[in-house]
């Protein structure tokens, strides 16, 4: 817990991570739902010109006020729909590496659901697999030499490389 909590607190460390982050948001799914929001807003704008040139034809019909309503409701939906999406596409390096430094300050078990992907025990060290990439694109390890001070299960017959931690041991 130590070493991710001190990976969090580096500075640099969360800015690499945010910047990453940012980097890989991929904006295609926003700007196609931005687009049928505006798309809809259209339609709705149109069905509504369809409308009024009806209304200076001299047609009117009881119904058309009702319909006006709801289109211009629609038409209001959408283009609110469409402004929200354009917000939310906004990504803040520094507000992210605040975000992952605040990270260091919540207790173990929120910390590892949301930063560790894998933990692997070894002979003397363990291998802790974070949940983001590094540089080169690959899975973030860290290395952590502690565990060789945790009493290990004997190993028996045909079993991985890893160790298990005794039930004295995982308890505490």
């Amino acid at each position: 817990m130590n070493a991710i909590r001190a990976t969090l607190c580096d500075r640099g460390e969360a800015l690499r991570i945010a910047q990453m982050v940012g980097d890989s948001i991929d904006g295609s799914e926003l700007a196609g739902r931005k687009k049928d929001a505006l798309a809809t807003a259209k339609e709705a704008e149109k069905a509504l010109e369809n409308i009024m040139s009806a209304v200076k034809m001299g047609i009117i019909h009881p119904s058309m006020q009702e319909e006006i309503d709801e289109l211009t409701s629609r038409k209001n939906e959408a283009l609110a729909m469409a402004a929200q999406i354009a917000e939310s596409c906004a990504f803040d390096v520094e507000d992210f590496a605040d975000f992952l430094q605040f990270g260091a300050t919540l207790d173990d078990a929120a910390v590892l659901s949301a930063f560790v992907g894998q933990v692997v025990l070894c002979d003397g060290f363990a291998l802790v697999t974070l949940n983001y990439k590094d540089i080169k694109n690959e899975p973030a390890l860290l290395e952590v030499d502690w565990f060789a001070e945790l009493q290990m299960a004997p190993r028996v017959g045909l079993e991985p490389t890893t160790l298990r931690l005794t039930a004295e041991c995982s308890a505490n």
